[in-house]
């Protein structure tokens, strides 16, 4: 099992090595569509970089509508992460509200003002979710630009 901490210092530490790595979109955006919408990868359609979601990936954890996926791992198919970039505001609202629809229960929120910590779990998987402030290439930044990052990190629960 994946302690929160754990959880929290794994998403960073790919966030880090990822952010340091990205290439910015042709329109400086990544993929951020007008959607507010938030909904789990399905078939043709969805995120783009859908392809590095591994298909074990849990269908009933939400992430944001239309968004750049840059890293994504399940070693084993039991445990997950995953980060997307460059999010609205408003799909982030979205998003942290699909977790409720789609019967998660919130266990733990941390808001600091521009982000946050959130740890949510249903019957099967505990979801730890980091949320901080992106530029429009998914790097993370201390100003307010209206966009964040989404870190997943994603494991049964015992």
């Amino acid at each position: 099992m994946l302690r929160p901490a754990s959880a929290f210092t794994s998403v960073l530490l790919a966030l880090t090595l990822v952010t340091g790595c990205s290439e910015p979109s042709e329109d400086g955006r990544g993929q951020a569509g007008a959607s507010a919408t938030s909904a789990a990868p399905s078939a043709g359609g969805g995120l783009d970089g859908q392809d590095k979601i591994s298909d074990s990936w849990p269908r009933e954890i939400p992430l944001p509508a239309k968004y750049e996926v840059k890293s994504a791992s399940s070693p084993d198919g039991k445990y997950h992460a995953l980060n997307v970039f460059a999010v609205s505001t408003e799909d982030v609202r979205a998003t942290l509200d699909q977790f409720t629809s789609n019967g998660f229960k919130t266990v733990r929120e941390t808001e600091t003002g521009k982000g946050g910590l959130y740890e949510f779990a249903n019957d099967k998987w505990n979801v730890s979710l980091i949320i901080g402030v992106s530029d429009a290439n998914g790097n993370p930044t201390n100003e307010d630009t209206g966009l964040h990052f989404l870190g997943y990190n994603v494991g049964p629960v015992s």
